[in-house]
């Protein structure tokens, strides 16, 4: 795998920035956040961890897993314990640090919205099954294209504990066809795009950025440490974006929860006297992907893994408008209860 094109020396220069955002699809830049911002919140991360008993009670600071408490058939979090990482001031405060929203603005048409719905990510060691896919934002995010992901570690991440990679360039292929998989967002982009993959090793403070049609995936977690990170997501406010990019990440909690600790109120609703135009959601990627799950789960070629979480898949198709599709995923769905009572 290559190494990322560093475009630390391009920070200050809207010009070259730019062009270099548009050339490869990402950026990645060292040493961009403070340090010691990141520290406080991955402290404040490892004491929420340690006191779910998701990391060790002794060796919470080094990330140290607790193997016998890690959840069976998951990668992550469960809901609840994201929800109070979710409460913490500090992190999301990290998205608006003003050197990341200074190279945000030079992407990008401004003003610039965060998206206030930034995304923390915990993951365990040895669930390789469960690592992010390759997939892009945008089926996701929506609103417009022009939306750029702040992806960044809170910690040092050797290769040990993982990362990110981009494959680079493949930004300027529109939207891919994808199939169903395991890992966060439950699609993987079906393009091997071969020899076009990227990463590097990652020190506090550095941040990848990267398009939102920009092909990325997660790597593994080898080791006994929990990796953290976070990702902040951009856009002019010139373009429309989904209500759900205003509200707390899968509807874990509610603003009024997240900001009754706060010490501040200047992070507090912050987007609020930006005029935003709210777009509706458009489902076409999603009903392209259920219709591939119900042919792969008709012929056979599902992976095992994946049968259990295609069933929403066909419960979906069902409850749709195409006549065909919903007989076959009828038909499918009691196929298989049929075997399974057997």
């Amino acid at each position: 795998m290559n190494e990322f094109r560093d475009s630390t020396d391009l920070v200050g220069d809207a010009a070259r920035l730019r062009a270099r955002a548009e050339a490869d699809g990402y950026l990645f830049i060292r040493g961009l956040l403070p340090a010691a911002n990141l520290e406080r919140t991955r402290l404040e991360y490892l004491e929420v961890l340690r006191d779910v008993g998701y990391v060790d009670a002794e060796g919470f600071r080094d990330q140290l897993v607790n193997p016998a408490n890690i959840p069976d058939g998951r990668g992550s979090l469960h809901n609840d314990t994201y929800a109070e990482l979710y409460l913490l001031e500090s992190f999301h405060a990290l998205q608006l640090e003003p050197a990341l929203l200074d190279v945000m603005e030079a992407l990008l048409d401004p003003p610039v919205l965060a998206h206030p719905s930034i995304i923390s990510r915990v993951m365990f060691p040895q669930r390789e099954m469960f690592t992010t896919p390759p997939h892009q934002d945008f089926p996701h995010v929506q609103g417009t294209h022009d939306v750029y992901t702040a992806w960044f570690p809170l910690h040092d991440l050797p290769a040990s504990m993982g990362g990110l990679a981009v494959a680079a360039g493949s930004h300027r292929r529109g939207v891919y066809d994808y199939r169903p998989a395991l890992g966060a967002g439950g699609i993987a982009v079906i393009d091997p795009l071969q020899d076009s993959w990227a990463t590097n090793e990652f020190r506090q403070g550095d941040v990848l950025i990267f398009h939102s049609l920009t092909v990325h995936r997660g790597l593994p977690v080898t080791g006994d440490r929990v990796r953290m990170s976070v990702d902040g997501r951009y856009q002019s406010v010139r373009e429309p974006v989904l209500q759900r990019s205003l509200l707390p990440h899968m509807g874990v909690t509610t603003w009024e929860r997240v900001y009754a600790g706060w010490a501040s109120d200047d992070l507090k609703y912050y987007w609020s006297d930006l005029e935003t135009t709210i777009a509706d959601v458009n489902d076409a990627h999603l009903e392209q992907v259920d219709a591939r799950t119900l042919e792969e789960f008709e012929n056979g070629s599902l992976p095992p893994e994946l049968v259990k979480k295609s069933i929403g898949a066909l419960e979906r198709i069902i409850e749709r408008d195409d006549p065909d599709l919903r007989e076959r995923a009828a038909a499918a769905l009691a196929a298989h209860s049929a075997s399974d009572e057997s």
